[in-house]
């Protein structure tokens, strides 16, 4: 996963919770060359903590530059929302992003 640049995952309607995709955005930091992210991520069981630990990981991947995650009809309340964005805001070469969260 070290040399991957782009990557797609579908994983909407998987019961994911959070401990999966803190685990999940755990992988993906590893990857030093990961530029482009998408991630389906809709009608899973995430909800607050899930999104703060996934925005604490998902900074952490400095050569990310696009990034596009759709979150909706998870239980994420209005703080995980703002914390997930306040950390994404911190991926330093992030040119393009779209979060779909409601």
């Amino acid at each position: 996963m070290q040399n991957l640049e782009f990557l797609t995952l579908m994983l909407q309607q998987n019961q994911i919770q959070n401990v999966g995709i803190t685990n999940l955005t755990i992988g993906l930091s590893k990857s030093k060359k990961l530029n482009l992210l998408n991630l389906e991520l809709m009608q899973n069981e995430i909800n607050q903590q899930g999104a703060i630990l996934f925005g604490s990981q998902i900074k952490n991947i400095s050569s990310l530059q696009t990034l596009f995650i759709n979150l909706r009809q998870n239980s994420i309340n209005t703080y995980g929302r703002i914390i997930l964005r306040q950390s994404i805001r911190k991926i330093n070469n992030l040119v393009k992003f779209n979060l779909k969260i409601i």
